[in-house]
């Protein structure tokens, strides 16, 4: 049987990236799980031949993080040809084959399903890439955080922009943090974040994780944790 995954699993884990997706599809919102089924997408792009299943990945990440209308039948047609032409290979599992088949499950209706067959995809795609687990693993910290220590976002008894840390400690977002987070978030700009980390600890922010995450964190994608801690997604 295997070990429960704990905290320490979680924060140095370097392969098995499946199983920090099992952990967590329970545990991070629909939105965090589409932008990680994308970014992990991303990560085998170079496979990807077709132009339709690049803007099915491109319109994936948009619907999910809020640039695209939300009409749940947005993705329809292009998911369904996409899902229709990857019919046709049988059991062809060639990289480029693969790779849109992880794009066709970012894209699926059941995100829950469609997040873990993406990973599946995903390395079966990159199966020569020996650095690509570990690259997975980080692309789910990054997306995640670390859901041993959760923060709360905007509880109800809290003043609009309150935030309560892993610690129980309350935090407000300054006016001048929460424009510099949305500029981050919809350009995107991963440069400021450093800058968005010295603005939070300057209003009194002191957990160590999220600043170091902003100014140090490799490789940010969309649904970065920090900064969707700070815009009041959760």
């Amino acid at each position: 049987m295997a070990r429960v995954l704990d905290e320490t699993d979680w924060l140095t884990r370097t392969t098995a990236p499946l199983r920090l997706v099992h952990y967590v599809r329970t545990r991070t919102t629909a939105r965090a799980k589409r932008l990680l089924a994308v970014a992990a997408c991303r990560l085998v792009a170079k496979h990807l031949r077709r132009d339709d299943v690049r803007r099915d990945l491109d319109r994936a990440e948009r619907d999910a993080a809020g640039d695209a209308p939300s009409d749940p039948d947005a993705l329809s047609p292009a998911t369904t040809a996409v899902l229709r032409t990857h019919r046709q290979y049988g059991e062809d599992v060639s990289p480029p084959v693969a790779a849109a088949r992880a794009v066709a499950a970012a894209c699926a209706a059941n995100v829950n399903a469609g997040v873990l067959s993406t990973f599946e995809w995903v390395l079966l795609a990159g199966r020569d890439d020996p650095a690509l687990p570990s690259a997975l693993c980080d692309l789910v910290r990054e997306v995640v955080g670390n859901p041993f220590r959760p923060w709360r976002v905007q509880p109800p008894w809290l003043a609009p922009g309150g935030r309560i840390a892993p610690d129980g400690s309350a935090v407000a977002v300054p006016e001048s943090a929460l424009a510099l987070a949305r500029l981050a978030d919809t350009r995107p700009d991963f440069g400021l974040l450093p800058v968005l980390a010295d603005e939070l600890e300057g209003a009194g922010w002191a957990d160590a994780e999220l600043l170091a995450h902003l100014r140090h964190g490799p490789n940010h994608v969309r649904g970065c944790w920090a900064l969707d801690v700070v815009l009041g997604r959760g």
